[in-house]
């Protein structure tokens, strides 16, 4: 275990890391490790829902718990001002599944440092997605070492949380940060002493995913970013528009109403592709989104016939009337 925890800890770019069993494990202790009697924790409205779980660790130490609307800091930014030595803890998805946007880390950090807080950060969509140096070539940068790299973050306050699964289909979840923080978080960490660990099977696909991931990593990045391109490029074609303007991989298209929506996931069913159905996000009054993921293991043809498909489904009177076919 020691050995796969050293190559996570390189991947990520951080001093050390340890192994979970899943990532309510993992940030069940990171909180229940670092929250104090009258720390604030700060919740992004996007988090995703297991990161709400998982702050009842926080409160059941004393810590208060406010929201905050997505990648909006200035509640944040006004309490420091009011109570600089409070210790602040921001808890954070990396990367949003909901729009492909990104946690803001540069403006959290020196507020959170001021009162010796901690930035938390469930990464689960950004390992294996995005990595070192983003360029106008390649937006996702390079080595898929999540989203603290992607941004060029260096500090012993982030403590970073990633499931395995994602990104390497193992059952598992890791925590890396400061070679301190990880040193007190195993000792600290209730479900180490008391859960079952990974299986020696986990363990073991774990590391040869892991190499398979440095070997072959960023030619299936290289092959996704080309897929996501492509479907804009049809989309944009067609007269339609991915309701956000990212990159990432999972591409959402809007109606204004449920209805409407379901009624086109079934037409595209029936047409044999599968897209997941959401509920609108926040800055959306209404409706419904269906959201189309990209793997590398999707080709030209698939792709192709997605377009294909959706330039059909445009056509319907009563589903062209409820698209969006603006970006947010």
């Amino acid at each position: 275990m020691s050995r796969l925890e050293a190559r996570l800890s390189d991947w990520t770019g951080f001093e050390s890391a340890l192994i979970f069993p899943s990532t309510l494990h993992a940030l069940t202790d990171v909180l229940w490790t670092v929250a104090r009697p009258g720390d604030v924790v700060w919740l992004d409205r996007w988090i995703y829902s297991l990161g709400r779980q998982c702050s009842a660790a926080a409160t059941g130490r004393g810590a208060l718990l406010f929201e905050l609307p997505h990648n909006d800091i200035s509640d944040l930014s006004k309490t420091v001002e009011r109570s600089p030595n409070t210790a602040q803890i921001y808890l954070c998805d990396g990367l949003y599944a909901h729009d492909g946007s990104q946690a803001p880390l540069a403006r959290v950090l020196p507020l959170v440092e001021q009162g010796a807080g901690w930035v938390i950060v469930d990464d689960a969509h950004g390992l294996g997605t995005v990595g070192v140096e983003p360029s106008a070539a390649t937006p996702h940068g390079r080595g898929g070492g999540g989203v603290v790299r992607h941004q060029g973050i260096e500090s012993a306050s982030v403590v970073y949380v990633s499931s395995l699964a994602k990104n390497l289909g193992v059952s598992m979840a890791m925590v890396a940060g400061s070679r301190a923080f990880i040193d007190v978080l195993r000792k600290a960490a209730g479900h180490l002493e008391h859960s079952s660990p990974p299986s020696a099977w986990s363990l073991c696909m774990a590391e040869i995913l892991e190499d398979a991931q440095r070997r072959f990593g960023e030619q299936q990045r290289s092959l996704v970013l080309r897929h996501v391109t492509r479907l804009r490029d049809g989309l944009l074609e067609t007269g339609l528009v991915p309701l956000h303007q990212t990159l990432f991989p999972i591409q959402t298209l809007a109606f204004r109403t449920a209805r409407t929506a379901l009624n086109a996931a079934r037409l595209l069913l029936s047409r044999g592709i599968w897209v997941a159905f959401d509920r609108a996000p926040d800055d959306f009054r209404e409706g419904a989104v269906l959201r189309i993921v990209l793997t590398a293991r999707h080709d030209d043809a698939c792709i192709d016939g997605l377009l294909a498909a959706v330039a059909e489904l445009a056509k319907e009177p009563k589903i062209r009337g409820e698209l969006y076919t603006h970006a947010m």
